[in-house]
């Protein structure tokens, strides 16, 4: 288990306002370690540490995932009680202790929101195409760029070829137009995108700040890209 101080990670997310390459395997790592141990792991399930859920919540390891991609940890959760590690905060260890208990009978003034927040979560995991259309996405972009590549997934790839083209101002023409070269340099069967078209779409599964992006002179605040 990583250090406290190997994890600056976890509070930058965002790389020049894309999802960083970092994170995003280091969130991976974190799942590894969580999944690990089995004192605070229910079935398929452990405390979702996002930024929304702050540890209250139990997940799927997909949904613990996606939360964190979307939301970010929780503050100042470096040492990881809630997931195994121990700390001297003798609240956080009473917590980890019986990871298995009900985190809204700990405080009765809590009830209410506590309430609204499970009603809020259950409508969340409805069934329902939106919900799937980001696991499946999140899949896709999950796997390598070629059968065997280390070094990139298709979205780390994706990512990167737009930071670059926001850096420099690539303009859309040029960027659809070095794609298809780039292709042509990768292995059989690589899952590069094709365009700026399919770039956005890939992407769709990030969250960006809201600010203006000097290409797409659009507002990049919703998690949804398709609304340019």
């Amino acid at each position: 288990m990583s250090t406290r101080s190997d994890r600056d990670w976890m509070y930058k997310r965002l790389d020049h306002g894309y999802l960083s390459t970092t994170y995003h395997a280091s969130v991976k790592g974190f799942l590894d370690v969580a999944f690990s141990n089995e004192s605070t792991v229910d079935g398929d399930y452990i405390r979702c540490p996002c930024f929304k859920c702050k540890n209250m919540y139990y997940k799927t390891r997909g949904d613990v995932e996606l939360h964190l991609l979307q939301n970010g940890f929780t503050p100042n959760y470096t040492t990881w009680w809630a997931h195994g590690e121990r700390n001297t905060i003798s609240q956080h260890e009473e917590e980890s202790s019986n990871p298995m208990q009900d985190p809204m009978e700990d405080d009765d003034d809590d009830d209410v929101n506590g309430c609204t927040q499970m009603l809020m979560d259950v409508m969340e995991e409805l069934p329902n195409p939106t919900a799937k259309g980001f696991y499946d996405m999140l899949e896709d972009a999950d796997e390598p760029l070629w059968d065997g590549c280390e070094n990139y997934s298709k979205l780390q790839a994706t990512t990167e070829l737009l930071h670059w083209k926001s850096e420099y101002n690539i303009s859309e023409a040029a960027y659809d137009h070095i794609l298809p070269i780039i292709k042509r340099m990768l292995p059989k069967g690589e899952k590069l995108v094709e365009n700026f078209y399919e770039t956005k779409k890939l992407l769709k599964i990030i969250r960006l700040p809201e600010k203006k992006d000097s290409c797409l002179q659009k507002p990049l605040h919703d998690i949804l890209w398709g609304r340019f």
